[in-house]
């Protein structure tokens, strides 16, 4: 199992890819959480509102999900960034392996 974060601009652009993501069976949930985010763009400092989403799914989706938020996704350069799960439930480990497609 991995978390897959990504960043996004609004919630309705993070819903919309994530029902997509969940009607093909690539993810088993996804979580979002307002933040506010400080970075470097073009030379210059920005501060945004945006939503941070936390996907959860098996690893051999990575480059499936991170595709499809690129080519879906309003941003130039999306954080798509997936860490390893290392202890994880039994039982909700289970229920994500029936959910995803394999």
């Amino acid at each position: 199992m991995i978390y897959i974060l990504w960043s996004c601009a609004q919630i309705q652009e993070a819903k919309t890819i994530c029902r997509s993501l969940l009607e093909k069976k690539w993810i088993a949930c996804a979580s979002f959480f307002p933040v506010q985010s400080m970075y470097s763009w073009e030379e210059s400092i920005h501060e945004d509102d945006e939503i941070k989403v936390l996907l959860k799914t098996d690893k051999i989706h990575f480059d499936r999900i991170a595709n499809f938020i690129q080519e879906n996704c309003s941003y130039d350069v999306p954080e798509i960034v997936a860490m390893e799960a290392t202890h994880v439930n039994a039982k909700y480990l289970i229920w994500l392996n029936a959910t995803v497609s394999k």
